[in-house]
C-alpha cells in the first residue's frame, strides 16, 4: 500500500467512527480496547493470500488487491464495533486448541488458518467488513 492509499483509507475509516485511531503497522491488527487499528504498508503476503482463498471460497465471490485491502481493514474496524468479552473469550479457547493441534502435527497450517477464520468473532468481523464494504461501494 502506497501513503496516499494509508492515508486516503485512515480518512476513510475516521468516516465510519471518529474514535478509532489508524496507525501504520506491521500487519492489519486492531486494540479493541484502546479503538486502534493498524495498516502495513506491505502487508504479509502469505497472510493475504491465505485470508484471500478462504475468503473467496466461504464468500463464493473473487477480491481484487483493492477489495482485499478494504476488507481486512474494515476486518479489523468490525473486531472494535463488533467485540464482546464472550466473543474473546471463546476465540482466546478455540485459538488455543488449534495452536496445540498444529504443534502437534494433527492440523495443517491450512486447515488452522481456515478454521480461525471461521471463528465466531473472526466471522463476524470479516461480515461485517464485508456487509459495509458492499453497502458503500
Amino acid at each position: 500500500m502506497k501513503i496516499k492509499d494509508f492515508i486516503k483509507l485512515k480518512k476513510f475509516i475516521k468516516t465510519i467512527d471518529s474514535s478509532i485511531k489508524v496507525k501504520l503497522g506491521k500487519a492489519f491488527e486492531c486494540d479493541t480496547e484502546k479503538r486502534i487499528v493498524w495498516l502495513p504498508l506491505k502487508d504479509n503476503k502469505q497472510d493475504g493470500e491465505m485470508f484471500k482463498a478462504w475468503y473467496e471460497e466461504y464468500f463464493n465471490e473473487k477480491l481484487t488487491d483493492k477489495d482485499l485491502v478494504y476488507i481486512s481493514a474494515l476486518h479489523e474496524v468490525g473486531h472494535i464495533l463488533t467485540w464482546t468479552q464472550e466473543l474473546e473469550d471463546e476465540r482466546t479457547e478455540k485459538y488455543g486448541i488449534m495452536k496445540i493441534a498444529h504443534q502437534f502435527e494433527l492440523m495443517s497450517t491450512e486447515e488452522l488458518n481456515k478454521q480461525y477464520f471461521e471463528i465466531p468473532m473472526e466471522l463476524i468481523a470479516t461480515r461485517w467488513g464485508r456487509n459495509f464494504y458492499e453497502n458503500i461501494m
